[in-house]
């Protein structure tokens, strides 16, 4: 299994996108500790996750999936933008005064 830093090395090498590595984070959030998993992650890639997973897919079909006709890995971006959504909205920090 791929570490944080193994696709972010492969990403500063311009083997992926970001939009690649957002989608490949997601995918491996379906069967990570989340509060561990997204802590390695840079903010600026955690930001896009949080902006691709704020509407909860609903079904299968909600997930546009470009790697083909592999119904494993779309379930597995379904499963990890379910578990990110619900993540994201119950961790999300509270603004408070001043900041």
């Amino acid at each position: 299994m791929r570490t944080v830093s193994d696709v972010m090395a492969c990403y500063e090498k311009g083997i992926y996108t970001k939009g690649e590595i957002v989608s490949h984070f997601i995918t491996l959030a379906a069967e990570r500790p989340l509060e561990t998993f997204v802590g390695q992650i840079p903010h600026a890639i955690v930001i896009e996750m949080m902006q691709e997973v704020n509407t909860r897919p609903q079904t299968l079909e909600d997930v546009i999936w470009l790697g083909g006709n592999d119904p494993i890995s779309r379930l597995a971006w379904f499963n990890g933008a379910q578990r990110l959504h619900g993540y994201f909205l119950d961790s999300s920090p509270q603004v408070s005064p001043g900041t």
